[in-house]
């Protein structure tokens, strides 16, 4: 994995992958509802579908996964167990947050450089 100075943010982020990553912050500040749009046992590649965004947006995403984790699968460390505590918290693990308001802050200041 890279570690923090490596991982700017140098791919250009859709504005469909911008939406989903504005959409999932908003859900899990509101609490990650269960009556969706996202789920909480699901990682960010799966929520993209759930929240009925493309599937180029998922496989935009597992890119740039692999891209700055070399880990599409499980970049964020999580334990998928059903009898771990991280089972149904995927909202809740603080990488996942720092990389979803990470590339929500590039996008932004990619959009505002262009201006």
């Amino acid at each position: 994995m890279k570690n923090e100075t490596q991982m700017q943010m140098t791919s250009q982020i859709s504005d469909e992958l911008y939406g989903f990553f504005m959409s999932w912050e908003e859900w899990r500040l509101n609490g990650a509802p269960n009556d969706g749009p996202y789920c909480r046992t699901l990682g960010l590649c799966d929520n993209v579908l759930e929240g009925g965004f493309s599937r180029e947006s998922k496989v935009e995403l597992g890119s740039i996964l692999i891209k700055e984790y070399e880990d599409h699968c499980e970049p964020f460390g999580d334990d998928w167990s059903v009898k771990s505590p991280d089972f149904g918290n995927c909202h809740l693990n603080p990488k996942r947050i720092a990389f979803v308001q990470r590339m929500i802050a590039a996008y932004e200041a990619q959009k505002e450089s262009s201006q």
